[in-house]
């Protein structure tokens, strides 16, 4: 079960880690914050949801996410990945392609 855990970890530093190098780069195809995020979710142009574990509207973001493929991922608190994601509004994505919002 700690190896189970273990990966769980390394799969959500990895994403975290994608996320911000996109952001660091000025990539248009990375996104955070609760209102952009929901906006591309709509426009089905998110690839990758990251979604803190402490995120409020959790369910909401999951529900949208689902309706265009989009793959979830949880971030959980215990790492400073999850913290880095909290910071950035408890939410952040990985776009397909870019959009203006």
């Amino acid at each position: 079960q700690d190896a189970l855990a273990e990966a769980e970890v390394v799969k959500e530093k990895k994403i975290v880690n994608e996320f911000l190098t996109l952001i660091s780069k000025n990539s248009e195809k990375a996104i955070y914050g609760p209102s952009d995020v929901l906006k591309a979710l709509e426009y089905g142009a998110v690839d990758k949801l990251l979604l803190s574990e402490s995120f409020v509207k959790l369910e909401e973001y999951e529900e949208k996410a689902n309706e265009s493929n989009t793959e979830v991922f949880i971030i959980s608190m215990e790492t400073k990945e999850g913290g880095q994601i909290k910071e950035l509004g408890g939410v952040a994505a990985i776009l397909r392609y870019s959009v203006d919002l």
